[in-house]
């Protein structure tokens, strides 16, 4: 429930810095202006977007998929096409650029500086600081001058697009039939025939294993592999050259203060009684009723709290620890809530009502609001300040031993100059990491268009920098037939299975088309399953996947409710029928119309957008340069 209650609410320095850095460092002020004497990757209409542009946009990508999946991310990599979906953003940025240029789209200064000086991390007193702003830019290593021509391009690429998807109208009668198919429910009735079932009795012969095997080969692939010679620049070798004065845990201290600002916070306990907040008044009455039976129970009986929680709390996050819900801060929960806490003092109960039902409360504790002193985080900024200089050091180690390969000098004399031993990896897939180099993710990555004897651009990880030089790649290959022999029988047979299982899914639709009801007659099939009421996002016991049956049943006419062709559903096939529809009532409507509105008008601008994008496409001179 709390995590229900609580905003979503990023970093928003993070959010300025990333976005400054994409758009910055990626495109900007035209293609051409940054790395602009690197070797090119593609023209855009005789604008260059060079290699370095490219690995900086792909670097980023993978960074981000990288967060999204975890430990995934190896595995999923060569699948996700993040090379050429980094060059695709490049040349889409390019393309709305030049666009926005065509048609005089720009920002002036004023409208930069607005953007500049409203930024709280460049505030002091709620005043923009001009010290403040340079301060906080060097510790993420932006210069002004960069920072304002992202926040310039974005404004650009804000105003196009209000120009090209400013015609974007739903009209009410899409409005109403698009809120009856979306909120509307269906009743379906289905049976399932299982490939499992159609098992028994196959047999795969050695010509059929074969053939199979020749079919889908690239399901039996030993992955790619590299070998790599690789430098180390570990930051435990430049700890002790970092410098980092008084002044410099000062500043940093006051460029980051708001991270030091531990607000007031009370620690709660609550029991909800839930009901909807549109519910009729006779629930809502019931409801409120409960809740000050429980709220005179707590405060004039003297009843135990956190066992009453754990009885009667419809809280299912919180009911099991007494309605913990540890300390609250401001501006993290629904505002009624919020306002009812921080007026009662410790040990004190009250009851509010919230979307969410009707909370009886009590504020266990309250912390006052202060700011961490200086001298009580010293010591850690002083650290965090010195592993970024060595961090820096050691990178720029590394960028001085690859200037030296790329200049012609062989690794073990670039490693001779650098003081580092040359260590030579295993052969390594992407799946793979590479012993005594776990912190390192993603190796494969930077060697996808290089030769062997080139060196890849610097690898910074959790324990310094690293320079690698590609010794050898194995393309990946098929595994012999004698090691995947039962693999590819099992899977003979389930192909085989799955077909039965399909053939008599239609032939049972064939023999339903006949009769008068065949949703009906569907429904009185020994094994057939009566569905509740479904609306479009829900559920359906039982399946792996819900989709394909709600898809199918939701598309069916009211005149043809039986569905044409089987529905896939992982290994099985159904056959289905729709039984009935439900339409949303005039009050769900209402309540919905907003929200429904608002989701149409952002896919039909989205639409306009790829419109307006494919349509610069078509007409443009993209020439790829190198090979990706």
């Amino acid at each position: 429930m709390l995590d229900l209650m609580r905003k979503h609410a990023g970093s928003w320095i993070i959010k300025i810095l990333l976005g400054a850095i994409a758009v910055a460092f990626a495109l900007s002020w035209g293609v051409s202006s940054y790395y602009s004497q690197k070797e090119v990757a593609v023209t855009v209409n005789g604008e260059p977007i060079t290699m370095a542009q490219l690995q900086e946009e792909h670097g980023r990508m993978v960074e981000e998929n990288r967060r999204q999946l975890g430990e995934q991310f190896d595995r999923l990599a060569p699948m996700l096409g993040l090379k050429e979906r980094a060059l695709n953003t490049l040349i889409d940025r390019a393309l709305l650029f030049q666009a926005a240029q065509r048609l005089g789209v720009n920002a002036s200064d004023q409208e930069v500086a607005q953007i500049l000086t409203s930024m709280p991390a460049f505030q002091r007193g709620g005043r923009f600081d001009k010290d403040q702003y340079r301060r906080v830019l060097t510790l993420n290593r932006l210069t002004p001058e960069a920072f304002e021509d992202a926040q310039r391009g974005q404004i650009i690429l804000q105003k196009l697009t209000t120009l090209v998807v400013g015609a974007a109208q739903v009209s009410p009668l899409e409005l109403e039939q698009t809120m009856d198919e979306a909120l509307g429910k269906v009743q379906g009735v289905y049976l399932a025939f299982a490939e499992e079932a159609h098992r028994q009795g196959l047999t795969a012969g050695a010509e059929e294993i074969e053939a199979y095997y020749q079919e889908h080969q690239r399901e039996y692939m030993i992955p790619e592999k590299f070998r790599v010679s690789y430098l180390v620049f570990p930051l435990a070798s430049y700890r002790d050259q970092a410098q980092v004065s008084d002044d410099d845990v000062a500043e940093y201290y006051e460029s980051q203060r708001g991270q030091y600002v531990v607000p007031e916070a009370v620690h709660a306990r609550h029991i909800l009684v839930a009901v909807a907040e549109q519910a009729p008044a006779e629930e809502l009455a019931k409801a409120r009723a409960k809740a000050e039976a429980i709220l005179t129970e707590v405060k004039d009986k003297g009843a135990d709290f956190a066992a009453l929680a754990k009885k009667e709390s419809q809280d299912p996050g919180s009911a099991a620890t007494g309605g913990d819900l540890g300390f609250i801060q401001r501006d993290v929960t629904v505002p009624a809530f919020e306002q009812a806490l921080f007026a009662l003092q410790p040990g004190q109960v009250g009851l509010v009502q919230t979307p969410y039902g009707f909370h009886v409360i009590k504020a266990e504790e309250r912390r006052e609001g202060r700011v961490i002193p200086l001298e009580e985080v010293k010591g850690e900024l002083r650290n965090k300040l010195e592993e970024q200089q060595a961090r820096q050091q050691a990178e720029a180690a590394a960028e001085r031993t690859l200037d030296l390969l790329t200049a012609g000098a062989k690794l073990p004399e670039a490693a001779a100059k650098a003081k580092v031993p040359v260590q030579q990896s295993p052969a390594f897939s992407a799946e793979e990491t590479i012993p005594g180099l776990s912190g390192v993710r993603g190796l494969h990555e930077v060697f996808e268009g290089l030769m062997p004897g080139q060196a890849a651009p610097v690898i910074p990880f959790e324990g310094g920098s690293l320079v690698a030089v590609l010794e050898e790649r194995t393309p990946a290959q098929a595994k012999p037939m004698g090691e995947v022999e039962a693999e590819v029988r099992l899977a003979v047979l389930g192909m085989k299975a799955r077909r039965l299982a399909q053939e008599a899914a239609e032939k049972l639709i064939a023999e339903l088309k006949t009769q008068p009801d065949p949703a009906q007659a569907l429904a009185q099939r020994p094994g057939a399953v009566k569905t509740g009421w479904l609306g479009a996002e829900d559920s359906v016991p039982g399946l792996i996947s819900s989709a394909p049956l709600l898809e199918a049943l939701f598309s069916r006419p009211d005149n043809a409710r039986l569905a044409v062709q089987p529905v896939q559903i992982g290994d099985d096939f159904l056959v289905a029928a729709l039984l009935g529809r439900q339409a949303p009532s005039a009050e769900e409507k209402d309540r919905r119309r907003q929200e429904v509105r608002q989701a149409m008008e952002r896919n039909l601008q989205r639409i306009l957008h790829d419109r307006f994008l494919a349509d610069l496409r078509a007409k443009a001179d993209i020439k790829v340069m190198a090979k990706l």
